[in-house]
């Protein structure tokens, strides 16, 4: 039998056992208990319903349970326990420690130092984040060396370990602002829909609900051979802003310097009658 140590009983006992090691602790809690409610510093009990939105919350963000246990320093069974499911039956109340700990769990938290580096972890802010480097010139190899890996992790695993999603993480932090090398590696990410760093808030780019913000749409970037008029704008737009000559930014999108003019005088004045 699997379980927890909890203030009550010992790990793998079952609930109300007799041993002399879950007596013991159940007699250690209650005095505790005692001194804390003669202190007045005890806190009873909470509603389990405020605490189980918070988790589900936490879990519709891309946290996974065991990933949550260990930021907020429970047991796995206690959060599956909270999370409710067609086996699972919710407790009535939890503990104000408890609701504490979820209550605390921020974006910063998901890979907190007790978050262990093996632990399997939703990879969406990861690919969301490497995208984002490619979409400004860094190629997946240029990624993957930094990250001392023979090719990037930009496929679709459903998961990934928190020691590689804290790496990338580091090196998104690095290299965030900082324009890559590669023309091509550039639009070839942008073409496939990757946006750049700007558009993602750091607060959201692990909740896979989040939707980037400030960036065109290329999902239809080319019609006939040709980008369309919006898409195009848009790179123009974002290139000037990373510091691109005209000349350049019409060589690589192969329009003429007049377009690329014309396309910016445009933009600055809908920003002045805005």
């Amino acid at each position: 039998m699997t379980g927890a140590t909890t203030l009550t009983r010992i790990a793998g006992h079952r609930r109300k056992c007799g041993c002399g090691g879950c007596r013991a602790r159940q007699a250690r809690y209650l005095k505790q208990r005692e001194l804390a409610v003669l202190r007045g510093t005890w806190q009873y009990p909470v509603p389990v319903e405020g605490v189980a939105a918070r988790l589900e919350e936490l879990l519709q963000a891309g946290w996974t349970v065991a990933q949550v246990a260990a930021a907020a320093r429970l047991s796995t069974e206690c959060v599956r326990r909270l999370a409710g499911g067609p086996a699972v039956s919710r407790p009535a109340t939890v503990r104000a420690a408890t609701a504490r700990a979820l209550a605390a769990l921020g974006p910063r938290s998901r890979l907190a130092p007790t978050v262990p580096d093996g632990m399997l972890i939703n990879p969406v802010g990861s690919m969301r984040r490497l995208q984002a480097l490619a979409a400004i010139g860094w190629p997946q190899a240029e990624l993957g060396r930094r990250l001392g890996l023979a090719t990037t992790p930009m496929s679709t695993d459903p998961s990934i370990t928190a020691g590689r999603a804290r790496a990338i993480v580091d090196l998104y932090r690095q290299l965030w602002d900082v324009p890559g090398p590669s023309h091509l590696a550039a639009a070839r990410a942008r073409g496939r829909g990757a946006v750049p760093p700007t558009a993602w808030d750091d607060d959201t780019i692990d909740d896979p609900r989040a939707m980037p913000s400030g960036a065109a749409d290329p999902s239809a970037a080319r019609s006939h051979g040709c980008l369309s008029r919006e898409y195009t704008s848009g790179e123009v737009a974002f290139l000037s802003a990373a510091g691109e000559t005209n000349e350049n930014i019409a060589a690589r999108l192969r329009i003429t310097v007049k377009y690329v003019e014309k396309m910016l005088s445009a933009q600055n004045k809908a920003r002045c009658l805005a």
